[in-house]
């Protein structure tokens, strides 16, 4: 298996940012990646994902305090350790 891979999104319900992270999770899926898409504020996606991309909302089924969702996603990002992940539009290596 290749890299790990992770965007961390508020919501999938359309728009540019949304079309370029279901693009972009679908390529790097089928490029042998381990990709995971958190989504914070919404479990819809409006756009066709690749199978193999794993969509975590658990986020935004059980926590709707901004500081709670920060939490277990930084819980998660621990969990999942030399994942590359993308959040909103800045990027970070998260090593931990």
């Amino acid at each position: 298996m290749g890299e790990s891979i992770c965007f961390i999104m508020p919501t999938m319900d359309g728009g540019g940012a949304e079309r370029v992270v279901s693009i972009l999770s679908g390529e790097f899926a089928r490029s042998g990646c381990d990709v995971t898409l958190f989504l914070t504020n919404s479990t819809h996606t409006a756009y066709a994902l690749d199978k193999r991309v794993h969509v975590d909302t658990s986020c935004a089924e059980s926590n709707p305090n901004s500081l709670d969702q920060i939490k277990a996603i930084r819980a998660k990002m621990r969990a999942m350790p030399n994942t590359v992940f993308k959040i909103g539009r800045a990027s970070c290596r998260e090593r931990v």
